[in-house]
């Protein structure tokens, strides 16, 4: 493949990135007038609405996505070396939580707007709790290409000490995530709400704890610590 073909196809990549970062606030621009004055925030585990928002805070929230893909933008231009792996890893990561992140503050605007009719969704976390499962599940699968960096991964004294560390528990940590994920998407329907509430506790405290526990295993069997 030519330079200048792959240039441009970062170029439409980057474009694509930033757009989708962008929905949201050109979703406001289009439609916020329409909007009610309370936006709901939170939600408890049974579907019920338990935090509301005002539109100029929806403002500051969505402009947090813009801030998220500008973050990720750091990592991949700071980050030395960087091989085109690496690189394209980190792309389909922004990409990833560019498009997840505006798919977030859209469903909030839709409940907004079903609200306003005196409407509501059956079971408003089922979708939101799905996603994050496929988010996991994408990153996961990111993983194992990524290389050390201080922005984003397993960041642990002995995953930044050692390469060879670092490299074998983003490896298994990918896995570990993609099946995480994947089991977080099939428990969203699970009833009653309380089994459903721990599953989420149980993934999220799993995905931080097991492969960090990883990472102290590959250091004392590296350096017999």
């Amino acid at each position: 493949m030519q330079k200048s073909e792959i240039h441009w196809r970062m170029v439409i990549k980057e474009q694509a990135i930033w757009l989708a970062s962008l929905v949201p606030l050109m979703a406001l621009w289009a439609f916020g007038g329409r909007l009610p004055a309370q936006i709901p925030s939170k939600w408890n585990w049974d579907g019920r609405i338990i935090g509301w928002m005002s539109s100029k805070e929806l403002v500051a929230v969505c402009l947090g996505g813009v801030g998220l893909t500008g973050l990720f933008c750091l990592l991949r231009y700071c980050a030395r070396p960087r091989p085109m792996q690496f690189v394209r890893a980190i792309d389909r990561l922004r990409l990833i939580y560019a498009v997840f992140y505006s798919g977030m503050m859209l469903y909030v605007m839709r409940q907004a707007f079903l609200l306003s009719e005196g409407l509501q969704a059956a079971d408003p976390l089922k979708p939101v709790l799905a996603g994050i499962g496929l988010v996991i599940c994408l990153t996961g699968n990111v993983m194992p290409v990524l290389r050390q960096n201080l922005l984003f991964g397993i960041r642990t004294s002995w995953t930044l000490s050692d390469e060879e560390i670092w490299r074998k528990t983003h490896r298994m940590a990918g896995g570990f995530w993609f099946w995480s994920g994947l089991v977080l998407m099939a428990g969203t329907g699970i009833e009653p709400y309380g089994l459903r509430s721990a599953l989420v506790l149980l993934v999220a405290l799993a995905i931080g704890i097991v492969p960090a526990g990883y990472a102290l295993y590959r250091m004392k069997r590296r350096y017999g610590a």
